[in-house]
């Protein structure tokens, strides 16, 4: 029997508010006043399909709760909340 080594993978990542970058984009919100972050040690799940982040970085971002959705983890079946849009760039794309 092969036992498997477990990776974790830590990378940079951006969060940026999507609907500050539309309003930017239109000229409703002034250049460099979108709401975004600097993530040093984001932790990536080959797995994942959702972005998940702390409530406390959410209200930085200023993002909306739109609805709720069922979601399965390693700890088992829960609910989470789904909130407004953002931009995810990592290692540039």
């Amino acid at each position: 029997m092969e036992i498997e080594q477990m990776v974790r993978v830590l990378t940079q990542a951006t969060i940026e508010n999507l609907e500050d970058i539309w309003a930017q984009k239109v000229g409703v919100l002034k250049h460099g006043r979108v709401r975004q972050l600097e993530i040093d040690n984001a932790l990536v799940d080959s797995g994942a399909t959702l972005l998940s982040i702390p409530t406390r970085l959410i209200r930085e971002l200023g993002l909306e709760r739109v609805s709720s959705k069922r979601v399965t983890s390693s700890v088992g079946s829960t609910t989470a909340d789904m909130y407004s849009a953002v931009r995810l760039t990592i290692q540039g794309r």
